[in-house]
């Protein structure tokens, strides 16, 4: 079915606020979707996008066209909120409900009140712009096994060709005795898996000593780990421009901070859950919850995550890395404080983060 009426607005919309005029809409077509505007539109911006539009709808491909958009242009508010809206039909915050220590202050009315002092205000451009970056940042991690079998998670970059997730994701592709058992080249991560409509970007892990450092999940003495690890990318990723124009931005890395979270503060995660239906990880999703209560490097929440979920970053509302996502159960889920894993690699060499 075309696309019509208000949602085709939007989407014009977005798209002109994306790119200034007609010479810049037709680099973002030539050099991003090997499609050139020229003839088929007059030099002109709205033009131009009516043509973009109405060849990338004819040829199904208008998630190909938003995820292409949203790459080139990661700060951008209204593609992240056609994509939401468009594409993925999916709303972070349909299951969330406030902690029971909360919910009957929501439910109170009359004169407002802070009721996180840690949440505060903080600006809504300025989170979108970075939640927009942050996306560029987190990956699939995925490798076969002998026998057919496979291991997925989630991960993301802490340095320009350093990836952080669980120890527990890429354990079986280690071991005690060889902790290079698979190549690197067998070990894939994937960028830019955003929508279902377009595949992510795979790179690998490095040839060999690709495991740089890591801590288990549980310690010999069976008392809890900090259950990280930092693979190395065979290409300094981070550094890279993130996507296909000559001027889009360098992809770049998440940065950790030392940072105590309180209870009842909302946190987010950016995520690739495991898809039972379709048999492989989800692009990426956005869940939302609560810090349930954080204490001895740990932080309990309350955000939605799945199998494929494993190491994935959490960030506070000022989306600033807070978290490594590791484990959950039917109560609630576990991750690791950042604060814990900088500390662990300071003291492992790591000088970079100190």
């Amino acid at each position: 079915m075309p696309l019509l009426g208000e949602p085709r607005k939007l989407l014009r919309l977005a798209l002109e606020d994306a790119f200034q005029d007609f010479d810049e809409l037709n680099r973002f077509s030539k050099e991003a979707l090997r499609f050139s505007l020229q003839a088929k539109s007059a030099p002109i911006l709205r033009a131009g996008v009516e043509a973009l539009i109405t060849e990338m709808d004819q040829n199904d491909e208008l998630d190909v066209l938003v995820a292409a958009a949203r790459t080139e242009r990661p700060k951008n508010a209204r593609l992240r909120e056609i994509e939401q809206r468009l594409l993925n039909a999916f709303d972070p915050f349909a299951d969330v409900q406030a902690p029971p220590a909360l919910q009957p202050k929501v439910a109170n009315t009359g004169a407002e009140a802070i009721i996180v002092a840690s949440a505060g205000f903080p600006s809504a451009a300025s989170f979108i712009s970075a939640l927009g970056l942050a996306e560029l940042r987190v990956c699939t991690l995925s490798y076969a096994l002998p026998g057919g079998k496979s291991v997925c998670g989630t991960g993301f970059l802490i340095a320009d060709d350093l990836i952080l997730t669980n120890e527990h994701v890429i354990r079986r592709a280690t071991t005690p005795t060889s902790p290079f058992t698979l190549a690197g080249a067998q070990i894939s991560a994937g960028f830019d898996f955003r929508t279902p409509g377009n595949a992510p970007r795979e790179y690998p892990l490095a040839d060999s000593d690709w495991l740089v450092a890591s801590n288990p999940e549980q310690l010999e003495d069976g008392t809890q780990g900090l259950d990280y690890a930092v693979v190395r990318l065979k290409t300094s990723v981070g550094a890279e421009p993130a996507g296909a124009m000559t001027d889009a931005p360098e992809r770049g890395f998440l940065k950790p901070v030392a940072y105590q979270p309180s209870t009842n503060e909302p946190i987010l995660i950016l995520q690739h859950p495991y898809d039972e239906l379709d048999a492989r990880q989800s692009p990426m999703r956005l869940t939302i919850g609560f810090v349930l209560d954080a204490a001895d490097g740990v932080i309990r929440h309350s955000a939605n995550s799945s199998p494929g979920s494993s190491g994935a970053p959490i960030f506070n509302s000022r989306m600033e890395l807070i978290g490594l996502h590791h484990w959950g159960s039917p109560d609630f889920n576990r991750g690791i404080q950042i604060g814990a894993i900088k500390d662990d690699l300071i003291k492992k060499g790591f000088r970079m983060f100190s």
